[in-house]
């Protein structure tokens, strides 16, 4: 992807909403607007909403989505994620551990088993704010040139 086309993505799936139904709007919307998925009675509003248009009863429909509503601007720059090094303290990884992810947009880790796939997984949820519960690592990020850093302590998950 270029740097031209980056954030493009969002705007094409905008685009692909708009051209849905109103209850597929109504719940991009929701989910935009509130950033989780809907509880049992937004459920009920988005299945009572789909039934009306369905019978073709519906009163209004859902507001066309704006450009940037999904990315929040349009176009934003990316970050990429090039490589894992200086590693402590995740499950058995060793301190010359590391990980070159490359500048493709998709990179495949294999391995044999213990050979530390689940290990770099773990760490790079860490790394992207995945909430995991019982989970805790501290990382300090963005290191020279790029590169990620993290001194993460071993929590036995």
């Amino acid at each position: 992807m270029t740097s031209q086309e980056e954030g493009s993505a969002p705007i094409e799936i905008e685009a692909w909403l708009n051209s849905k139904t109103s209850w597929l709007r109504a719940a991009a919307h929701d989910l935009i607007a509130h950033r989780r998925m809907p509880d049992e009675a937004g459920i009920d509003a988005l299945a009572d909403h789909c039934l009306q248009e369905a019978a073709k009863v519906l009163s209004q429909d859902s507001a066309l989505l704006v450009p940037g509503a999904i990315a929040g601007t349009p176009g934003r720059a990316g970050l990429r994620l090039e490589r894992l090094f200086d590693i402590r303290g995740v499950n058995a990884l060793g301190d010359q551990a590391q990980l070159k992810l490359g500048d493709a947009d998709l990179t495949i880790v294999y391995g044999p088993n213990g050979s530390g796939k689940s290990g770099y997984a773990r760490l790079t949820k860490h790394l992207c704010g995945a909430r995991l519960a019982g989970s805790h690592a501290w990382p300090r990020l963005f290191g020279r040139h790029r590169e990620a850093r993290c001194n993460c302590g071993n929590q036995g998950d």
